[in-house]
């Protein structure tokens, strides 16, 4: 394929005009707050677990208490 074909095809005007996107401020918005509560319901969880249960998944005591510590918008 030649450079000629390839500009031929994108040759066209662009429009100023985008299309609508199905994501909003408030679409986002809505989702950060269920992350935020998905994350704080996984933290609670874990802080439930006992230390046979930990140990199993191979997580240390030490991993929990600072992952509970965290305020529920930190990653």
């Amino acid at each position: 394929m030649s450079l000629n074909a390839l500009n031929a095809k994108h040759s066209g005007h662009f429009s100023t005009k985008t299309p609508a996107t199905k994501t909003g401020l408030l679409s986002t918005f809505g989702k950060t707050v269920l992350a935020w509560q998905e994350r704080a319901s996984m933290r609670y969880n874990l802080a439930q677990l006992d230390k046979e249960n930990l140990c199993d998944m191979g997580i240390s005591s030490d991993f929990v208490t600072a992952e509970v510590k965290k305020h529920f918008w930190q990653a």
